[in-house]
């Protein structure tokens, strides 16, 4: 097999869907040796913020002079952003090399994309031998691949309503989903959220005898500077009564919420250390960047991409945008089919002056003439491909373009800005 191959091979699994369960994933890591007993972990789960959430600590952990390895899902433009060691991607050697390993299992026990991914991701992390490997959750938590390490911390963000058909219509089923990767006895962080997901989750960590950590109960911040280039605060913790100076190249009032569940992670974690250095070189230093939150891409004319996928992701990131530019901006907006936002249609239809409607290619993606539906103003613009609707949106330089709405929209729109030399 060669890399293309592979891929391909990985990609057709995605016909047998979404599987909840571990007995594929433990059969798969069975297989190669249980390479997930051989590192330590940090387990992140939550609707929206993991992302971010995994690439401080990540960067963190780094700075602190570890090996580390991260998984995060999905990716926006090519499969080995999933699998990264020290910032860099999985080797397509090695890729090939898991591939043709599994295939005869993978064969007989047909699981899916994901549960082969994640079991590949580990093997490679305990191949390298990291200290620390930070796991982002695909699906949920309690049934999902991942929930097979018992981590030395775990990490709750915002839980909110999304996957509704997987995870339940309530927000107390999805938060006992999430609150699946509390394992017993191991520490729990958990973002500010919803008094009724915090009651949920907390009913879960007494059962297991876990300590647990809500950290709009331990911290506070206070802006010091924003601007699209980043944001300047300072975060004082309860816990450690330390107070820490944090530059942070990603934006929004929202990572302030990622960034102090991360500085509650490593209180917990390192709680002789000081820290204050460390971290705050860490999150201003990325060391593994993350693409699509908020990142401004180009400065002319200026182009923001923003992987908000659900409604709660869509208001943050358009009242952000709002709040940090005030010359007219344009839109290039699609949504997947699951996703629920009717609640935010007026705040985009008020937010921009063009609105140019595109669909990613992929069958998940909403069809944008169903999703012009949606919308009651004069200034939307249909077109079939997220490369069109750029195109016309950077027929008007003098204007911000916001380009957001899924992974997929913004993974396409990387490659399309690529092929110009636009980033």
């Amino acid at each position: 097999m060669n890399y293309n191959e592979s891929l391909n091979f990985l990609y057709s699994l995605q016909k047998s869907g979404i599987k909840f369960g571990l007995k594929n994933t433990i059969t798969l890591l069975e297989q190669l040796g249980n390479p997930h007993h051989r590192f330590k972990s940090i387990h992140i789960a939550g609707t929206n913020g993991k992302g971010s959430t995994c690439s401080f600590i990540s960067s963190i952990l780094y700075r602190m002079n570890f090996k580390v390895g991260l998984y995060t899902s999905p990716h926006l433009v090519r499969f080995n952003e999933r699998i990264r060691i020290n910032g860099n991607e999985i080797e397509d050697e090695y890729l090939i090399k898991m591939v043709e390993a599994l295939k005869k299992t993978i064969e007989e026990i047909k699981p899916t994309f994901f549960e082969v991914t994640t079991a590949i991701a580990f093997k490679y992390f305990a191949d390298h031998k990291v200290d620390y490997a930070v796991i982002e959750t695909g699906l949920g938590g309690r049934l999902d691949s991942t929930n097979v390490i018992i981590p030395e911390v775990s990490v709750i963000t915002k839980v909110d309503y999304d996957h509704k058909d997987f995870l339940g219509e309530k927000l107390e089923s999805i938060a006992f989903e999430k609150g699946g990767i509390i394992k017993p006895g191991i520490p729990v962080i958990v973002a500010k959220n919803n008094e009724r997901v915090k009651e949920v989750l907390k009913e879960i960590a007494i059962e297991r005898k876990s300590r647990i950590i809500f950290t709009d109960e331990q911290y506070s911040s206070q802006v010091l500077e924003k601007s699209i280039d980043g944001y300047s605060f300072l975060i004082k913790s309860s816990l450690s009564n330390k107070v820490y100076q944090i530059k942070s190249p990603l934006v929004g009032d929202f990572q302030i919420e990622n960034i102090i569940n991360v500085i509650a992670t490593f209180e917990i974690l390192f709680p002789d250390r000081e820290l204050q250095n460390e971290i705050s070189s860490g999150i201003e230093k990325m060391k593994f960047p993350i693409q699509g939150r908020f990142q401004v891409v180009r400065s002319t004319p200026v182009i923001i991409l923003d992987t908000s996928h659900n409604s709660d992701a869509i208001k943050n990131f358009v009242l952000c945008l709002n709040s940090l530019v005030t010359k007219p901006k344009v839109a290039v907006f699609g949504i997947m089919k699951d996703k629920e936002i009717n609640d935010t249609i007026n705040l985009i239809e008020d937010s921009f002056e063009k609105i140019y409607l595109c669909q990613a290619s992929t069958e998940r993606s909403l069809n944008v003439n169903l999703l012009s539906e949606k919308f009651s103003s004069s200034r939307i613009e249909k077109f079939d491909t997220v490369e069109g609707a750029i195109e016309k949106a950077l027929t008007e330089p003098d204007k911000t373009i916001a380009i957001f709405g899924s992974n997929y929209i913004v993974g396409e729109a990387i490659e399309y800005l690529g092929r110009k030399k636009f980033l």
